[in-house]
């Protein structure tokens, strides 16, 4: 259940009640009801958001069939056609997937006109409903305040809606045909929520919706084609929830609403998307008074700006701040004013070459840089400036970070502009020697960004100098980048460090680090013996189109805990160079295989004969396979087995009869091996034909 959606609907029903002037509105008495509720365990398994806030909870099975039970026929919910019963007593009722709402219409008209409240609630498939279909229902649901329609296939809003005086909360999301909301709708004078979310074809709001004097809150979030806003808006003194404001352009009418409208709304609160933004003077946004406002979107049209971003400063209070497509050289100061900022997310800003000094946010989390083409340097300032700036101590610099984004910004060259910091592997021990000594700067890397936790890098070919990020846990994804970029926060030598560890580190660097992902790295020839040793928590690794890497190295035997490994596509690599079998054999833990594109593969390497715990093995597209050795009747675990576009293996082992716990094999396109695997005449077919299932494809025969 949605937590905002469920006050909703107790405020549409007149359940909540302020108590005394204290300056609290209904939604922040239902958001108490709700956390009280959640605390004596009505509701559990809360989900949140980014922010740290509640959005959605479940009921227990237990606890929802006693509260079924006890209301009686007060609530029901219509899931067949033959079901559908409507006491005189029913003020809920429930449409669940694909029935059509007309069917809510019994023969009898009294026994739905006191109905207080009609959901949609699931899915619906091939369900054709009209508006018309809709009428007679309508008709006699004089009395009901909540009506829920989304995602329902409706082409026009039903005109009766217009004459339901009592309704509080009309939801129409997600309805794609609907191209206008009708004129009539401002009849509707005690309408608190309006949610057309994700209503694709609406350009524009009616006119007169500035009427709707009790309106709360409205959802137009995913209205893409809408133009502009309408003239007034801010005449509507109680809207808390705006999720979109579109500024109006030149071809859009002149009595459209200006971005001043904002100025007027003093209680709006949660998310707001500002889109359309311009270069003009008069684009201007009292942003910063609004101090219940968490999420702020601006989005700009593709135009030259100067220092057009100044005029949208936000209040302290602001936790997410998204960007798209400004087009200012820098970032205003007021950026580091927000120090309650938990997300910053720049987007498209094509020629943003400077951003203030980050580390001074103490509690940002996230930090996304998407397609800014011209920056060089993710902070502008000198390492040892940006430290001197903050006005924290080194031990709390970037003392929330958990994520960092860096995606299409073909210049980025570093974090700092100068080297001292970050971490460059062309630099000599000489010229790192010159700035502190490497106890303290193993101390230093330590306390750098020490909540770090995923590192994602796309499409940054210049990026060559880092910071050391040691305490990564979840994931370090790099892709169209440089392995130099973390190599020395991989090739970390515990043994060499040994001395400043227990100092620096609660634990080895990169020993909790549970996912690495490398794609496409031109620069990458091998991993690192002493860098594998401390990924003792691995438990994915993924290398993908890497075509100088030509080993895994004997480090791969100490990740013992790592369950999935994916070699695809690296046409240099050789796994044959492995005489002892050493380098496979700590892989206690591995549960899935895969090589793919891998041209050097002659045979699968010796040492995989120690990995017991194998569950799916897949091989494809590996041309020079030859053979599947005997010793695979070790693999009593192993359960899925694909071989794909292997023409070169003419046939299976002996072993194959041996595995017990074989469920599926999938032979693709391997012509001779397909023919030997029929099950009439052909010669391994005696090694197969204990498993249950058997999958062949090939592109000229195909047997079941």
């Amino acid at each position: 259940m949605e937590k905002s959606k469920l006050i909703n609907l107790w405020i549409a029903q007149g359940f909540i009640m302020l108590s005394n002037q204290n300056g609290q509105c209904l939604e922040d008495v239902g958001h108490e009801y709700f956390m009280d509720l959640l605390w004596r365990s009505f509701f559990q398994e809360a989900k949140m958001d980014d922010l740290g806030n509640v959005i959605s909870c479940k009921m227990h099975d237990l606890m929802h069939d006693l509260a079924m039970s006890r209301a009686g026929p007060l609530i029901t919910r219509l899931e067949s056609k033959e079901k559908i019963i409507i006491d005189q007593k029913t003020r809920h009722v429930a449409v669940v997937d694909n029935i059509d709402i007309s069917f809510v219409n019994p023969t009898s008209s009294s026994k739905v006109s006191r109905i207080r409240t009609l959901l949609s609630v699931g899915e619906w498939k091939d369900l054709q409903e009209s508006s018309t279909s809709c009428e007679a229902i309508f008709s006699s649901l004089k009395f009901l305040r909540v009506l829920d329609l989304h995602e329902r296939p409706l082409d026009v809003v039903p005109s009766f809606i217009c004459k339901l005086k009592h309704l509080r909360d009309l939801d129409l999301s997600g309805n794609d045909k609907i191209e206008k909301l009708p004129d009539s709708i401002i009849r509707l004078q005690n309408l608190h929520t309006l949610g057309i979310s994700g209503c694709k074809g609406i350009k524009e709001l009616p006119r007169g919706i500035t009427k709707l004097v009790n309106l709360r809150h409205l959802y137009n979030d995913g209205c893409e084609n809408l133009t502009c806003m309408p003239r007034g808006l801010g005449e509507l003194k109680n809207l808390q929830t705006l999720s979109k404001f579109v500024v109006h352009s030149d071809s859009t009418p002149n009595d459209s609403g200006q971005l001043s409208e904002l100025n007027r709304l003093t209680s709006l609160r949660g998310a707001l998307e500002i889109s359309g933004l311009r270069s003009r003077e008069e684009d201007v946004a009292n942003l910063k008074e609004r101090g219940h406002l968490q999420v702020l979107t601006l989005h700009w049209e593709r135009e030259n700006v100067i220092n057009a971003l100044e005029r949208f400063e936000p209040h302290p209070n602001l936790k997410k701040l998204n960007i798209y497509e400004y087009g200012g050289v820098r970032f205003p100061m007021w950026l580091l004013s927000l120090t309650n900022l938990v997300h910053l997310s720049l987007r498209g800003c094509n020629n943003l070459k400077y951003l203030p000094p980050l580390s001074g946010l103490p509690f940002l989390k996230r930090i996304s840089l998407f397609f800014l083409f011209e920056i060089e340097y993710v902070s502008d300032c000198s390492d040892n400036n940006e430290l001197s700036l903050s006005s924290f101590s080194l031990s709390e610099f970037f003392p929330s970070l958990e994520s960092i984004f860096l995606g299409h910004c073909p210049n980025l060259k570093g974090w700092w502009r100068s080297d001292s910091y970050n971490v460059d592997v062309n630099t000599t021990t000489d010229h790192q020697n010159s700035f502190e000594t490497p106890s303290s700067m193993t101390r230093r890397n330590a306390l750098l960004f020490p909540r770090l936790s995923n590192l994602h890098i796309f499409c940054c070919p210049l990026l060559t100098s880092l910071p050391m990020f040691p305490h990564l846990e979840e994931g370090l994804y790099l892709m169209k980048a440089r392995w130099k970029a973390v190599q020395q926060t991989i090739s970390t030598n515990a043994s060499s460090s040994a001395s400043s560890t227990p100092i620096a580190f609660s634990s080895p660097p990169l020993s909790k680090l549970k996912n690495i992902s490398l794609d496409q790295l031109e620069d990458l020839e091998t991993l690192p013996v002493d860098g594998l040793q401390n990924l003792i928590s691995l438990q994915r690794l993924r290398i993908a189109e890497c075509p100088k890497l030509k080993s895994l190295s004997q480090g791969i035997q100490y990740l013992t805990a790592i369950q999935i490994l994916k070699l695809i596509d690296c046409p240099m690599l050789d796994l044959g160079n492995d005489e002892h079998g050493m380098q496979w054999k700590g892989l206690k833990s591995l549960i899935s295989l895969e090589f793919d594109s891998i041209p050097k593969l002659v045979s699968l390497p010796l040492g995989l004969q120690h990995v017991t715990t194998l569950q799916h093995l897949r091989i494809s597209n590996c041309s020079s396979l030859m053979t599947i050795p005997e010793w695979i009747c070790n693999w009593a675990s192993l359960e899925q087995f694909t071989i794909s576009t292997c023409p070169g293996l003419t046939s299976l082992p002996e072993a194959m009869s041996r595995l017990t716990s074989l469920k599926v094999l999938t032979i693709d396109d391997c012509p001779i091996l397909l023919q030997r695997c029929k099950q009439d005449g052909g010669e391994d077919w005696p090694k197969i034909a204990h498993i249950p299932k058997l999958e062949y494809f090939d592109p000229q025969l195909q047997y079941d």
